[in-house]
């Protein structure tokens, strides 16, 4: 939940919150879209888009993207 201070920073309050267990939340917010997927990337190991489908696999796509960048560079050798 501490990511929720963060959600607040950056959205401010006009964010709708619903608990779902002890270590889950859901936030609706309406946003564009570009900068929600810009938010999502950098969060990415702490947030899952539920809707609208089109951003949820636009996030998936660019993590397949991100991971595919890292499997080359160790490849190469780059990161050891």
């Amino acid at each position: 939940q501490y990511i929720i201070n963060d959600v607040i920073d950056y959205f401010g309050m006009d964010v709708k919150l619903s608990k779902c267990s002890n270590d889950e939340m859901i936030v609706t917010i309406e946003l564009n879209e570009e900068d929600m997927f810009k938010w999502a990337m950098h969060y990415s190991d702490h947030v899952e888009i539920l809707e609208p489908q089109r951003l949820r696999e636009k996030v998936i796509d660019g993590l397949k993207k991100v991971w595919k960048c890292m499997e080359n560079n160790i490849l190469k050798g780059e990161y050891k």
